[in-house]
């Protein structure tokens, strides 16, 4: 992201494109760590709203976070049909279950315009990328935590659920 807020003037820029039910979503190349199919999530009591819970990843706690609730998209219910995510948010591994793994795609800065004058959601969109099969939001993955959520999710990470 610049200093005014848009995003980066490179010519190129790429994304691994994700549905949530209708919308196609853009997860910026640089914060991605891998996908995978979506397993048994445990619910972490005192973590924030956002948070659905954790999984086991490699021995470590990792929170999945309610993109869909951030989008004001209807909940959805876990199935072994969805994936997660696993992204970089500063220095915290995050999982973010989406319903399909679309696409690694590569789109020219030219077709990306910022996201201004969009309703509330405005705040985690980078912006909106114009694909020839329909538009695509970019995701602001910095933005996902605030400053309270993150808080509140290391103080439930400290005492994790039982098994």
């Amino acid at each position: 992201m610049s200093e005014t807020g848009a995003l980066a003037v490179d010519a190129q820029q790429q994304f691994l494109l994700v549905s949530l039910g209708h919308l196609q979503l853009g997860l910026p190349v640089a914060s991605l760590v891998k996908t995978v199919r979506l397993v048994a999530v445990t619910a972490l009591p005192g973590a924030p709203s956002v948070v659905e819970g954790v999984i086991n990843y490699h021995g470590r706690l990792v929170a999945v976070l309610d993109i869909r609730a951030r989008f004001n998209l209807a909940p959805e219910p876990l199935s072994v049909t969805q994936y997660l995510v696993l992204v970089k948010l500063a220095q915290r591994l995050v999982a973010i279950r989406v319903d399909r793994v679309l696409d690694l795609i590569t789109i020219d800065a030219a077709r990306i315009e910022p996201a201004t004058d969009i309703h509330r959601a405005s705040h985690f969109i980078a912006g909106i990328a114009r694909l020839d099969d329909g538009l695509m939001v970019i995701h602001e993955l910095g933005r996902f935590l605030n400053d309270l959520e993150a808080a509140q999710l290391d103080q439930a990470l400290l005492e994790p659920p039982s098994q």
